[in-house]
């Protein structure tokens, strides 16, 4: 190729130069949007702070009766008339999210702009800078497309996936007298304090009752006075899509200021409602499904939103999720470097033990892995196995743990602790394991993966989860795959749970195309938009990989004195060619055969060298014709 034949053509340039020049030259080149990763969804570009925005757009585009229902909207829908003006008015919001929705699924690209949807809205530019409530924009959002459903085929789409319904009763101690009180919800909030999962949190709103005793007794309308009274609620109706908002921001009164409680609060798979209903409610079908956990990180002041969701439809592409194995450098006899991979814990702590002698304090094990191996056990290993001193005595038979002085050491050798493990752990750390040798002067790298015994080890096959339960991390822009047990590190912490959104699993999801719902007008905008986009990239590395080439003919140069030297007679300068750098040296020989016409017999003759200014004159150092 090119890029190889012509390295040396600037020998006597200085490479910082070489390197300016090239920066300078890709700066001119503006670089097309990114195609879509391997997962094959599109993300969402921040605007600055919009995190929180793109966590629900996402969550909403991957709910397929939403999705769908916002694409049934035809051009009728879309545009009514205003009863004081006698003109036609523009359902704005409706129209750029069916334009959003349509990139998402067909746009080849990385991720798309959410600017046409938040102009929408009515933001200006300092508000897509402003960080707000995830939850309350939820709310927002929904009334904001509910009332410009009104009027269209679509009306009830919010009511009827979103929308349901509260009954609280309040019960007269002494003459039994029952109020009622029905209000819609859209989202259901629930209080963390005092409860450590989404379970006990539920009973604790809609199965134990409040009594309302002392200074705060209930006026019942019947006796005409304060009374005793029991207070509860239940839901009256659930929706298709259930939300909950963890109330996870608080306030201090002692301390006098906001804080976010970070304790451990879970939450199941798949959730069963019926008891919290009313007991006339159907109870078969109050059987849910988790599906989008959007997550908070940072503090109640500020901090970063993304979301966890799960692809029911089969949009993307589920793939092992990619874990950047933990490395500890070892230099052989010869001064070769040796990179042992260490992704099971055991592993890395007896490698970091040897190295130190067999015997250290936790202290220096913790700062040893972390100068050795860049982590620390927190956060790799503590959610799956606890603190490491806990993992220390689990695994006694290995590990020679001081509680005293904290010292630690190893009892048996590396091969007596592969047969020490479980039998799940010990396949796990036979396939994590691996060596790469590095040869530093020569550059090659060669790799093989083994056991602790030298022995090879059974390559690793990803488990796919079945259609409908594949897990994606959407983070703006940044999609990655994870398996579903990864949700349990959002219990708790500074980056934890916020807002869960659960399916009924009486909900059909079509196998059908999804692309079958989207209208043949905005299907050929976005065809547009694609092939415009494979034309900028084709440019674009058409030019990225162009160089220019001074082509100088034999006829015109004489050999005087062993020196090459342009006949007095020719005074043409030499003809700039731009070729690409990919190509071979036979395509610059058809290229040149082309440009000035010679046959093909004349073309077959033809001898190409590189050819290079000297203080002598020019010299020929290689000839590229010989390449084929």
């Amino acid at each position: 190729m090119f890029g190889s034949l012509f390295e040396k053509e600037n020998e006597g340039e200085n490479p910082r130069d070489t390197e300016t020049n090239l920066r300078s030259r890709l700066c001119k080149l503006q670089c097309p949007p990114e195609p879509r990763g391997k997962t094959r969804i599109c993300g969402l570009q921040n605007q600055g702070a919009t995190c929180y925005l793109n966590s629900l757009l996402q969550t909403l585009f991957f709910t397929p009766e939403f999705r769908n229902g916002i694409f049934q909207l035809g051009p009728g829908d879309l545009k009514y008339e205003q009863s004081s003006k006698a003109r036609l008015k523009v359902r704005v919001i409706l129209v750029e999210l069916q334009k959003l929705f349509a990139k998402l699924l067909l746009l080849d690209q990385e991720s798309v702009n959410t600017t046409d949807l938040t102009d929408s809205f009515g933001w200006k530019g300092k508000q897509s800078f402003e960080q707000h409530d995830v939850q309350e924009l939820n709310r927002i959002l929904f009334n904001a497309v509910e009332s410009s459903l009104v009027g269209t085929s679509c009306q009830g789409l919010i009511r009827k996936l979103y929308r349901g319904t509260l009954i609280t009763k309040v019960i007269c101690k002494e003459c039994g007298f029952t109020s009622e009180r029905e209000e819609d919800f859209l989202d259901l909030p629930l209080i963390l304090s005092g409860c450590s999962s989404l379970e006990q949190s539920l009973s604790m709103s809609y199965i134990v009752k409040e009594s309302l005793e002392g200074t705060n007794q209930y006026k019942c309308s019947s006796c005409r006075r304060n009374v005793d009274a029991a207070k509860g609620s239940k839901i009256r109706k659930l929706p298709p899509i259930l939300t909950f908002s963890l109330l996870r921001f608080d306030y201090d009164f002692q301390r006098g200021e906001r804080f976010k409680d970070t304790k451990r609060f879970s939450f199941p798979s798949e959730l069963n409602m019926s008891e919290f209903c009313e007991a006339s409610n159907e109870l078969k079908n109050q059987q849910y499904e988790l599906f989008s956990v959007v997550i908070h990180s940072g503090s109640c002041y500020g901090g970063h939103y993304h979301v966890y969701i799960r692809d029911v439809e089969g949009l993307g592409l589920w793939h092992e999720p990619d874990k950047e194995p933990v490395k500890i450098v070892h230099e052989d006899e010869k001064g070769r470097e040796n990179f042992f991979n260490c992704d099971h814990p055991v592993d890395l702590l007896s490698t970091l033990l040897r190295k130190l002698g067999g015997t250290a304090s936790v202290n220096q094990l913790c700062q040893h892995m972390s100068r050795q191996a860049g982590i620390s056990w927190n956060k790799r290993y503590k959610s799956q196995y606890g603190p490491l001193t806990k993992f220390l005595k689990t695994n006694s038979d290995i590990f020679s743990f001081d509680e005293s002085c904290g010292g630690v050491s190893l009892k048996c050798d590396g091969g007596e602790i592969s047969e020490k493990l479980p039998s799940s752990e010990r396949q796990m750390q036979d396939e994590s394991i691996s060596i790469t040798n590095s040869f530093p002067k020569s550059g090659i790298e060669t790799s093989a993966t083994v056991h602790e015994e030298k022995q090879p080890s059974l390559q690793r096959s990803a488990v796919v989860p079945e259609f409908g339960h594949c897990w994606f991390d959407v983070n703006d822009a940044r999609i990655s795959c994870i398996r579903e047990r990864d949700i349990q590190n959002q219990f708790a912490g500074k980056e934890s749970a916020y807002m869960l959104f659960y399916r009924k699993k009486s909900l059909v999801v079509s196998r059908n195309d999804p692309l079958s719902s989207v209208s043949a007008g905005l299907r050929e905008e976005v065809e547009g938009m694609n092939c415009q986009l494979k034309k900028q990239r084709e440019e674009y590395e058409l030019r990225l990989n162009q160089i220019l080439v001074n082509i100088h003919f034999g006829k015109h140069f004489t050999v005087a004195d062993g020196i090459l030297q342009m006949k007095e007679e020719t005074c043409s300068e030499p003809r700039v060619v731009a070729i690409d750098r990919r190509k071979s040296a036979a395509d610059l020989v058809e290229t040149l055969r082309k440009l000035y016409a010679l046959a093909d017999k004349e073309a077959s003759k033809l001898t190409v060298h590189i050819a290079q200014y000297l203080p002598a004159g020019l010299h020929l150092f290689q000839e590229v014709t010989s390449k084929f």
